[in-house]
């Protein structure tokens, strides 16, 4: 190194020293009393926001425990209407229901020269142009059909009944047919 650069390395460690702010003396000794006063300020500020969080905390129970009364008063008030209400309905009743196991069978015989559908209780049962279909396990009971074809208007809703371990048949036929040989 040069002796130029020793110099102004020097020089640059000496500027730095000198721009440190001195110590104190008074600082051994103990805090200054615009320290104190400080410290005894951020105590009182402490305290006050200690008490204003207690306020709110108990405001906060008072809230709840306001909400709390009113809402089993609400629940005492829905609880006696239902009490009501159920007092209203007279005796109480108690029903049941045992499903029938029997079943019976229903047989569907199509004479047309077309398909024919056949709606048992509201289901659609398709049988081909003179075809038959069996439906097994039926329910024992009363049932309402009806049927449409191409080329035929919708038959009237007709009932029937559906006896335990028999057959019900249902015959879908062209009835301008058969009034024929009725009358011959």
């Amino acid at each position: 190194m040069t002796l130029p650069c020793k110099m102004a390395g020097v020089l640059a460690v000496l500027l730095v020293l000198n721009a440190a702010p001195p110590a104190k003396a008074d600082d051994k000794d103990g805090p200054p009393q615009d320290t104190a006063a400080k410290l005894r300020q951020q105590v009182e500020s402490l305290q006050r926001k200690l008490r204003d969080l207690q306020q709110q905390r108990q405001d906060d129970r008072d809230y709840y425990a306001e909400q709390l009364s009113s809402m089993k008063s609400q629940l005492n008030r829905i609880e006696k209407q239902l009490s009501q209400l159920s007092d209203q309905s007279g005796s109480r009743r108690a029903l049941s229901f045992t499903p029938s196991t029997q079943t019976g069978r229903i047989r569907i015989v199509n004479e047309l020269n077309v398909p024919a559908t056949v709606t048992i209780d509201g289901r659609s049962y398709l049988v081909d142009a003179g075809g038959e279909r069996i439906l097994r396990d039926r329910p024992v009971g009363s049932v309402r059909y009806y049927v449409t074809a191409d080329g035929f208007s919708v038959g009237p809703v007709n009932r029937s009944y559906v006896r335990a371990d028999e057959t019900l048949t249902v015959t879908v036929y062209d009835t301008r047919l058969r009034r024929r040989s009725i009358d011959e």
